[in-house]
């Protein structure tokens, strides 16, 4: 796992992680914090459908929460939550996004996914919300952990969602 003066130098030789808030704050000893960019809320517009292929993939529908006053005010439900931060992902290392302690003390779950080697662009995270709570603009609420790769694998991240 990296530690803090490895992340601190991927973001400055590799531009790993780009449009951060403060790298002094953000920066953790075993990884680094992401910020709220906006939320979404799922709707039931359409129903998602996953293959095999992805030839006929579609994902849930959302639709935006907006600020009042500088803050997110959420009910219980099922959220979309996009970072600031935009990744440029080496392809000798990958991530994880874990809850902030903060965020488990208040008993929200936190879903992510493996953050591939060779991804670059905005990464997405759905939270469980179990009662009501305020979020405000620029909030820290994921803390992403890397690993660094023995060696780069033979097809780094190429999906769909690369550069989203």
């Amino acid at each position: 796992m990296l530690i803090d003066k490895e992340i601190k130098k991927w973001i400055a030789q590799d531009k790993m992680i780009q449009n951060y808030i403060n790298l002094d704050i953000q920066l953790q000893p075993n990884g680094f914090d992401l910020t709220i960019k906006d939320i979404m809320m799922f709707t039931d517009e359409r129903e998602p459908y996953i293959d095999f292929a992805n030839k006929n993939r579609r994902i849930s529908s959302t639709i935006p929460i907006l600020l009042a006053g500088g803050e997110y005010h959420l009910e219980q439900g099922i959220y979309l939550f996009r970072a600031n931060e935009i990744f440029k992902m080496p392809d000798k290392v990958v991530g994880w996004g874990m809850p902030r302690s903060t965020l488990s003390r208040c008993g929200i779950v936190l879903n992510s996914a493996v953050l591939d080697a060779g991804y670059s662009g905005h990464l997405v995270f759905v939270m469980y919300i179990p009662r009501a709570i305020t979020f405000s603009k620029n909030a820290r609420f994921v803390q992403m952990i890397f690993f660094k790769l023995n060696e780069a694998p033979n097809q780094p991240y190429g999906g769909v969602y690369k550069e989203k």
